[in-house]
């Protein structure tokens, strides 16, 4: 079976690169296409996964208007690679470019999703920009979710199947079947893993659901580290401009051992969703700090 997979983020590379490689395993081919978005390139160069890049995501003013073309320059480089490789299957994550694809192509496409979020209909541009693709023809074959998101995808007319899976993404990776914690990997780089230290997230809150949230502000950043350092080293794994006092915590190791330092980790504090999710699956103290957090905004169950 031909594949054709899409990788908008650096986190579609951690969750479907052990499904890329049982797939191919048994014989199947992969296509793979990306988005340079961060260190998405670099992680499927790490992992050996060869793949065309079809379009950026870059940080700029008015970063929004900017995708609007974008969205639509990616839609076309897709389809057009689709049209003449002919694959048998879509896969990734659940995204309208493929979806639309799948429509006008007639192949199958199974996706995953595992975002509640609604639109806040105060935000009247992330409303205006995100609702032109959603106009457009599309579909999805399977849709595949965590069994505690409170979206239904079966009651959509363009999802033909919705199967909840009592699970999180980020066990595709982190799941001890597929991840061993390698202490080596980090003396390698010069960092003691039996030393205390706490790792600190920072993202950079310029992604289409980011419109009117927010992390921490380069004063509180500098406030935190600081504060955590009175009882422990601190590294920092960030995004965009970290301040120039915290320059001597920016971490310096390769992009593919970052669990690995999770894993070692005494504590984790970030304003990222993802990592600290990925956190405290490994077992590490987290503390989430934004705008999202509130009461089940994370689609946690008490139950």
């Amino acid at each position: 079976m031909k594949i054709l997979i899409v990788f908008y983020h650096p986190a579609h590379v951690h969750t479907f690169k052990n499904v890329i490689k049982g797939l191919e395993h048994k014989g199947h081919e992969f296509k793979a296409l990306a988005i340079e978005k961060e260190i998405t390139t670099d992680l499927l160069d790490l992992y050996d996964i060869e793949y065309e890049i079809i379009g950026e995501s870059r940080t700029k003013k008015f970063f929004n208007i900017y995708k609007v073309p974008m969205y639509f320059k990616i839609t076309y480089n897709i389809w057009k690679i689709a049209k003449k490789i002919q694959p048998d299957l879509l896969l990734g994550r659940w995204n309208l470019p493929m979806a639309q694809i799948s429509k006008k192509l007639d192949i199958p496409y199974i996706s995953f999703f595992d975002s509640d979020q609604k639109l806040d209909k105060k935000k009247k541009s992330k409303v205006v920009l995100s609702s032109i693709p959603n106009l457009l023809p599309r579909r999805s074959d399977i849709v595949f979710t965590p069994s505690k998101n409170k979206m239904d995808f079966q009651n959509k007319k363009y999802v033909i199947k919705h199967i909840k899976l009592p699970t999180y993404k980020e066990l595709a990776y982190l799941h001890p079947n597929q991840f061993l914690p390698d202490k080596s990997s980090l003396i390698d780089h010069g960092i003691d893993p039996d030393e205390k230290f706490s790792l600190v997230r920072f993202v950079e809150w310029e992604a289409w659901h980011d419109v009117g949230k927010e992390g921490f502000n380069s004063e509180q950043k500098i406030k935190l580290v600081k504060k955590l350092e009175e009882n422990s080293k601190v590294y920092i794994s960030g995004e965009g401009d970290i301040p120039y006092e915290l320059k001597d915590n920016k971490l310096a190791i390769s992009v593919d051992k970052i669990h690995n330092l999770l894993y070692h980790a005494n504590l984790f504090i970030g304003d990222s969703q993802t990592m600290a999710t990925e956190a405290a699956i490994l077992g590490v103290p987290t503390i989430r700090c934004n705008t999202f957090v509130g009461e089940r905004d994370m689609t946690i169950s008490s139950n």
